[in-house]
């Protein structure tokens, strides 16, 4: 079920970050964005606000860094990724919910960000961000396994 959080609701920080983020293909394709100016791709999708559904969550980050809409999501393949994130900005640790989604339109940059398409074997050499460098084989097994 997805729905949108309770605002209201008065919470605790977090020390750590929650991050969704979706393996898309289109035409073959792996789609990976990046926020203007950066040399490094990463995959779509973003932070999980405290009380949101994850999957509520994927689908505004989406919708914000992609201007479309998710037309599939597979829980049934999800998966967890633990990193700690470095950089001087974000020093925190970061757990990634990560799964295979289906978009039906063509994603066009927005809110700063640049869209591209790589096939799987271009996902060997691509320049990730660093966070997510460690996990670029189980991003391409995910995608794989879009195929099969």
């Amino acid at each position: 079920m997805t729905k949108q959080p309770n605002s209201s609701i008065k919470h605790q920080p977090c020390f750590y970050r929650v991050s969704i983020k979706g393996v898309i293909q289109i035409e073959g394709k792996i789609v990976l964005s990046r926020e203007h100016g950066s040399k490094r791709w990463d995959l779509p999708g973003g932070g999980v606000e405290h009380y949101e559904d994850p999957i509520y969550a994927f689908k505004r980050e989406i919708k914000e860094e992609l201007g479309v809409s998710v037309d599939k999501f597979d829980e049934g393949n999800l998966q967890a990724w633990f990193t700690y994130d470095t950089d001087p900005d974000w020093d925190r640790p970061i757990v990634y919910l990560v799964a295979r989604a289906g978009i039906s339109d063509i994603p066009q940059a927005e809110e700063g960000v640049d869209v591209g398409y790589f096939t799987v074997d271009e996902l060997a050499d691509v320049a990730l961000e660093k966070h997510l460098e460690k996990f670029r084989q189980r991003m391409i097994t995910l995608a794989v396994g879009n195929n099969q």
